[in-house]
């Protein structure tokens, strides 16, 4: 995604049976607001809001995405040395969420 974009190929990522049916502009706002959220630091990343903000407003300037890395090796929060046990122990996702109004 990275070349094709940095090349101003970005709509040869784009399905076919979609490019005419979507407005271009939107199309390459989105990839771009794409490339944004994976930047490899956090810091460079934008918010879940700033991102609302930039998909609902084209007068929003986008900041120039960085390029990736060659590879990442992110944090892994389990101990390497930690036994398999510990391990499923520690992955667990328990998540509640409560709406007060549903959609």
């Amino acid at each position: 995604a990275w070349r094709l974009w940095n090349e101003d190929k970005s709509m040869e990522m784009v399905d076919q049976f979609i490019i005419n049916s979507c407005d271009i502009e939107d199309i390459l706002r989105c990839i771009h607001i794409g490339l944004l959220c994976v930047q490899e630091g956090t810091d460079q990343r934008p918010t879940m809001s700033y991102v609302v903000l930039m998909v609902s407003s084209a007068t929003i300037v986008l900041p120039k995405p960085q390029p990736p890395p060659a590879f990442y090796i992110g944090r892994n929060p389990i101990k390497a040395n930690s036994s398999c046990s510990d391990k499923k122990a520690s992955m667990s996702n328990d998540i509640t969420k409560s709406l007060v109004d549903g959609r």
